[in-house]
């Protein structure tokens, strides 16, 4: 994550020193396993299953604790393999980790094997190795049966096209670059928004960075080209008054060919420190030379179905919640049948965030078995089906950051009954369960060590 040092250096050193503590417990674990078991084939067994399972469980913890940090967990880095992805519809993105981490234990068994007995017969010896070889082989087998019937499945076309500006985060929030940030979005939106070639013009995240609502030169100049007959999904900002204070979402808005707000999406996972500062009373005043925030923001609380009386229904996620398995599951169950997705990686551009970014969003495709279209301020504008494969991406000068440009695509919707997978139905059960064996496993461990230190001590 070197690249968060673009925002704030601070938040870098401090944000990879608590993620370094999640792996504590599980070095301690494989560190002390067996001193207490021995080496016998069920403690192995036990170290590789336990190891595995542990590592589920505190990536599941790093992702969810304190609003959580779910970026880059270990099964990520499967993601150009894509028929050994596709086991992501059973148990999420957590079962390939689980199986990278156990092939790599299964390799360390081996080797130990051989230090420890030194002969040849250590050498023949592998069985760990092959059991979870045969675990990758009936995944793949499994994901090569998977993109069969995603492939044989009934659809339908929906066009749409993505404007990427690629304004710099240092002229996107100031107001004499307003002009220039219009004609780049005027520019491109009218080479796209004739209703004979899409159904939708999407913009990214607070591509209006302002209230749209409440400011009326903003919303004339979106009016103009929502009536040119396609309608307009704009990232912006709004505010809601509560108790007579304004409270601040980051919001997408419908913008229909009358040139009326029809439907709005507020985010519902904000960043912190950098949409909202906790305990703010307190911090955000000393945070507030740190990060880019004045006044907290306040999150959504439903998915944004929009469209929803179509068959072609679909939910926006905003920013960094294409890399939340669970809300692309809440917005699926609640009825969407495809995934739009709107960011701003000018934040941390040119980088390798918005590659990182990109390689996670697909995953929320195979867990729900529904395609994904992405609009970047600058970043991965680009397309994926429901077996999470890039079917499209916006190029200009073979470069995909630091461009503006459009992306004209047709996203393949799955129509007729909807079968949630098994992802979908009970979410991150895998992860639970795996998770909850390695924790067993780990306060065990501990509970021996106390008893045997304890014990010494007599």
């Amino acid at each position: 994550i070197a690249w968060l040092h673009h925002v704030t250096w601070l938040g870098c050193f401090m944000l990879s020193g608590y993620l370094a503590l999640f792996w504590i417990p599980w070095t301690f674990w494989a560190a002390g396993w067996f001193t207490r078991w021995g080496w016998s084939f069920l403690s192995q067994v036990g170290w590789l299953l336990g190891g595995a399972g542990l590592w589920v469980g505190l990536e599941y913890l790093r992702s969810h604790l304190f609003t959580g940090f779910g970026w880059n967990v270990l099964g990520i880095s499967q993601h150009p393999l894509i028929p050994l992805i596709q086991i992501a519809d059973i148990g999420g993105v957590y079962i390939l980790s689980f199986l990278v981490i156990g092939m790599n234990l299964a390799y360390a068994l081996y080797l130990f094997r051989i230090y420890r007995m030194r002969n040849a017969r250590a050498l023949l010896w592998f069985v760990e190795i092959a059991v979870m070889l045969m675990l990758v082989a009936a995944s793949v087998f499994y994901g090569k049966a998977r993109i069969q019937e995603m492939d044989a499945q009934s659809t339908t076309p929906f066009k749409v096209a993505a404007v990427q500006p690629n304004i710099p985060q240092d002229e996107k929030w100031t107001y004499e670059f307003t002009t220039k940030t219009f004609e780049i979005l005027e520019t491109w939106t009218r080479a796209v928004a004739d209703p004979k070639r899409n159904d939708l013009v999407v913009w990214p995240e607070t591509a209006i960075p302002a209230e749209l609502r409440y400011n009326e030169g903003y919303f004339h100049f979106v009016k103009a080209l929502a009536t040119n007959g396609v309608p307009l999904l704009v990232g912006t900002i709004d505010t809601q008054k509560i108790e007579g204070k304004d409270y601040w979402h980051n919001s997408s808005m419908w913008i229909s060919p009358e040139g009326e707000i029809v439907d709005q999406y507020d985010k519902q996972h904000l960043v912190m420190f950098g949409e909202y500062v906790p305990f703010s009373n307190i911090l955000l005043p000393i945070f507030a030379a740190w990060t880019p925030l004045q006044e907290n923001m306040m999150g959504g609380k439903e998915s944004g179905i929009f469209l929803e009386d179509t068959e072609t229904p679909f939910a926006t996620l905003i920013c960094f919640e294409d890399t939340l398995p669970e809300l692309s599951r809440k917005a699926v169950k609640d009825g969407a049948r495809w995934l739009i997705n709107q960011t701003n990686d000018g934040w941390f551009d040119p980088s390798v965030e918005s590659m990182q970014h990109a390689f996670q969003a697909r995953f929320r495709c195979v867990e729900n078995r529904v395609p994904m279209f992405r609009c970047a301020n600058t970043g991965y504008t680009v397309a994926y089906d429901t077996a999470g494969r890039e079917t499209d991406r916006l190029l200009r000068h073979g470069k995909t950051l630091l461009i503006d440009g459009v992306l004209e695509t047709s996203i393949e919707v799955p129509v007729g009954a909807f079968v949630p997978t098994f992802y979908t139905r009970y979410g991150d059960l895998f992860a639970f369960i795996a998770g909850g064996l390695g924790l067993l496993a780990l306060g065990e461990l501990m509970l021996w060590l106390f008893l045997w230190k304890k014990e010494l001590r007599k």
